[in-house]
């Protein structure tokens, strides 16, 4: 299983997008790319990959502390556009400054490069050739409402299956014990 760290919007901001989405959903190609399941979408932080069982406790443990010192913020997606032509994606507003944070703080693979960090939720995939850019046109003015972000979640995936919330942690709340 391949695991993410990740925040998730709650299903109220989720169904708020499917209005907007049926505009790109009937242009023409629109069934041939990978949709994202409303219930599959996130923003991910950090990708892990597999972990064996001792690379996945550490991790537990770097995503708890880094939960409790991370204070509760605010989102909202705003925009549309793609990476490569071949990734639709959501942008995203509001208290990015923490979202970044967020993202520098919690742990990262041994073997990681240090990209520029770009907050996305990701709409749509497409194959080799997509060209997903009438699409981000179409959803060029998307605005969704703000949600309070109160949880990091390491969550994890299978090819061709929902993902899975392995953990998740409150932010804020200190550590017990």
């Amino acid at each position: 299983m391949r695991l993410f760290a990740a925040v998730v919007p709650p299903e109220t901001i989720t169904r708020e997008l499917e209005p907007a989405l049926a505009a790109p959903r009937g242009l023409p190609g629109a069934d041939t790319l990978r949709w994202s399941a409303p219930a599959d979408r996130h923003i991910t932080l950090a990708y892990y990959g597999e972990r064996t069982p001792e690379q996945r406790a550490d991790l537990l443990a770097g995503l708890a502390a880094t939960a409790a010192g991370t204070a509760p913020f605010t989102l909202g997606l705003a925009g549309a556009d793609t990476f490569g032509g071949r990734v639709l994606w959501a942008g995203v507003e509001g208290d990015t400054d923490a979202l970044t944070r967020l993202a520098a703080a919690v742990p990262r693979r041994e073997d990681e490069r240090h990209p520029v960090y770009r907050p996305h939720l990701t709409l749509a995939r497409g194959g080799r050739g997509a060209d997903l850019a009438p699409y981000a046109a179409r959803l060029a003015g998307l605005r969704t409402g703000r949600w309070r972000v109160e949880r990091l979640l390491l969550m994890g995936g299978v090819d061709g299956l929902p993902y899975t919330t392995e953990a998740a942690w409150r932010l804020g709340v200190p550590l017990s014990g």
